[in-house]
C-alpha cells in the first residue's frame, strides 16, 4: 500500500512538471516574457508632483506683512488624489491668514481631493514679521514646506525661500541759537530721518532744561508735563522731517549759563543702529551788561567769562602759555598799570644764545572765553614792543613781530618798520612805547573764542624782539 501511494505522488509531480514546461514553451513561442510582465507593473501611469513658492514684498519691514504663494503642479501621467500641502511658518513670524493653521506645530495645511495631469493649483497665506524679534541678520528663511498624495506617500519638498528684512534706521538732531538773553523766546528745530525700513510707533521725547519753559510746537505733543515733551509721530519713512519747539528763557538768570536740550527718538521695530537716536543742543544764556567797563578779573568772578587780564595774581593763572622764548610775569616799572604785566620774548640780550640757529622762535599765551551778550562789546589791551630788529626784511620777507589772533584770525601785527633799510643792530634799541588796541566783538557775542598773543623772532636768532602785554579787558556800552 505504501509503495502504491508513492507511485501516485510521483505520477502527479510528473504531470505538473510537464504542464509547467508546456506553459513556458507556449509563452516563449508567443514572445511573452514572465520577467517583462513583472517590470511593466512598475511602469504603470502615476502622478509626479512639483512644488515651488514665492514671497512678497521683498524686502519686508519689521512689523509688516509677508505673503507666501505656493504652486503645486502634476507633471506625471496620472491623476493625483488626496493631496496634502503643508508649510511651517519661519522663525520671527506670526501666522496672519490663509490655510488651516495648527499653532502647536506652527504649520499651515491645505487638503485637495485631486490634481489632474498638467494641472497647477496655488495656495496663499500671510504672516506678520515680528517687530521685536528680527535680529540684525536681516533675513527670514522659509524652507519647511512640501506636498504628498495618496499615490506617493513620500512628500515632495521645494527650495528654501529667503526674504530680506529691511530694518529701520532712525536718526535725530537738534539745532538752536548759540546764545540768548534772559526772558527771551527761543526756537529749536528737531530734524529726524529714517534711512532704513518703515519705522512704526515712533516716539520723540524732548527734555527741556529747568530754566526753559515750553510754549508751543508746530505739532501737538501727546504729553507735555514739566520739562518733558513727547510727540507720537507714528510711522516714519525717509525724511528729513522737522519739529519746531518754542520756549522762553527764565528772566531771573543773573550769570551766564549754558542750557542743554536733549531729544531722543524710538520705535517699536528693530533698528540697524541706535547710536544716532539722540541729539542735543547747547545755548549760552548771557545777561545784558549793566556796567560800562568790565575788567577781566571781575568778569571771571561775576560772569565766568575771562580771568586775570591784568596779571595781578603775579602769575599766568587762567592763561595757557609756552614757546621757546621766555614768558615771565614782570612788575613795575614794566607794567602799564598796577603792579604786573606779561612779557613775551627775551629782553636780556640783543641776540639769542645761539643767533646762528635757524628757525622761528616764539613766546605765546592764550585764553578761551565767552563773549558777553552786551551792546557793542570791545576787546581792549595795552602792549609795548621793544626791538633790535624790524617787521620786514630788505627782501620783503616778514621779520620779527607781535601778533594777536582771535581763533585763527589775525587781528593785529606790529613792530618797528625800517624797510627797506637793514636791521638796526645791537647799538639801536627801538621802544615803540605803550599802545592801546581795540577790537569790536559784536559779531561774536555769546560765542566761545580763543584770544592768543604771540611774540615772534623769525628765521634766526639775531636781533631780539619782545613785547609787554597788560590790562586785557572787555568794554561795553551801558544798557
Amino acid at each position: 500500500m505504501i509503495q502504491s501511494h508513492r507511485r501516485s505522488e510521483y505520477t502527479i509531480y510528473f504531470h505538473l512538471l510537464t504542464l509547467g514546461l508546456f506553459a513556458l514553451i507556449i509563452a516563449f513561442l508567443a514572445g511573452i516574457s514572465p520577467i517583462a510582465t513583472k517590470v511593466s507593473l512598475a511602469d504603470q501611469p502615476s502622478p509626479i508632483l512639483q512644488i515651488s513658492k514665492t514671497a512678497k514684498p521683498e524686502p519686508v519691514a519689521p512689523g509688516g506683512l509677508l505673503t507666501y504663494t505656493l504652486a503645486v503642479t502634476n507633471t506625471g501621467d496620472a491623476r493625483a488624489t488626496v493631496l496634502v500641502i503643508t508649510d511651517t511658518i519661519p522663525l520671527s513670524t506670526t501666522w496672519h491668514s490663509g490655510g488651516s493653521y495648527f499653532a502647536d506645530r506652527h504649520e499651515v495645511l491645505w487638503v485637495e481631493p485631486a490634481l489632474e495631469i498638467n494641472e497647477c493649483i496655488t495656495k496663499t497665506f500671510t504672516v506678520g514679521v515680528d517687530a521685536d524679534s528680527v535680529t540684525n541678520a536681516g533675513f527670514i528663511k522659509n524652507d519647511m514646506y512640501g506636498v504628498k498624495c495618496a499615490e506617493r506617500v513620500a512628500p515632495t519638498t521645494g527650495t528654501p525661500i529667503i526674504t530680506t528684512v529691511k530694518l529701520a534706521d532712525l536718526a535725530i538732531s537738534k539745532t538752536g541759537p548759540p546764545s540768548i538773553a534772559p526772558g527771551e523766546r527761543i526756537s529749536y528745530q528737531i530734524t529726524y530721518t529714517n534711512t532704513g525700513g518703515t519705522a512704526e510707533n515712533v516716539i520723540i521725547t524732548e527734555t527741556l532744561p529747568v530754566l526753559l519753559e515750553y510754549l508751543s510746537s508746530n505739532r501737538e505733543p501727546v504729553v507735555q508735563q514739566g520739562q518733558r515733551v513727547i510727540w507720537d509721530v507714528r510711522t516714519v519713512v525717509g525724511g528729513p522731517h522737522t519739529l519746531v519747539l518754542t520756549g522762553v528763557v527764565n528772566s531771573n538768570i543773573l550769570r551766564p549759563i549754558t542750557l542743554t536740550n536733549r531729544v531722543t527718538v524710538s520705535t517699536s521695530v528693530s533698528e540697524v543702529f541706535t547710536g544716532n537716536n539722540f541729539g542735543s543742543c547747547e545755548t549760552r544764556v548771557i545777561p545784558t551788561a549793566v556796567v560800562k567797563k568790565i575788567y577781566l578779573p571781575i568778569v571771571l568772578r561775576d560772569y565766568s567769562v575771562l580771568c586775570n587780564g591784568g596779571f595781578e595774581t603775579g602769575n599766568f593763572d587762567c592763561w595757557e602759555h609756552g614757546g621757546d622764548l621766555p614768558q615771565p610775569i614782570v612788575s613795575s616799572p614794566y607794567a602799564h598799570s598796577d603792579k604786573y604785566a606779561a612779557l613775551l620774548g627775551d629782553s636780556s640780550y640783543c641776540n639769542t644764545s645761539d643767533p646762528d640757529e635757524l628757525g622761528d622762535h616764539k613766546a605765546w599765551m592764550y585764553q578761551t572765553f565767552f563773549v558777553p551778550f552786551m551792546d557793542m562789546p570791545n576787546l581792549t589791551f595795552w602792549y609795548r614792543v621793544q626791538t633790535y630788529d624790524h617787521i620786514k626784511w630788505t627782501d620783503g620777507r616778514l621779520g620779527d613781530s607781535f601778533d594777536v589772533y582771535i581763533n585763527d584770525n589775525l587781528i593785529l601785527q606790529d613792530n618797528y618798520d625800517n624797510y627797506p633799510d637793514p636791521a638796526l643792530g645791537c647799538d639801536s634799541l627801538q621802544d615803540l612805547g605803550w599802545k592801546q588796541f581795540m577790537h569790536d566783538l559784536t559779531p561774536l557775542r555769546g560765542q566761545k573764542i580763543t584770544l592768543r598773543f604771540e611774540n615772534a623772532t623769525r628765521v634766526d636768532g639775531w636781533y631780539n624782539t619782545w613785547t609787554y602785554v597788560d590790562d586785557v579787558q572787555i568794554q561795553a556800552a551801558a544798557q
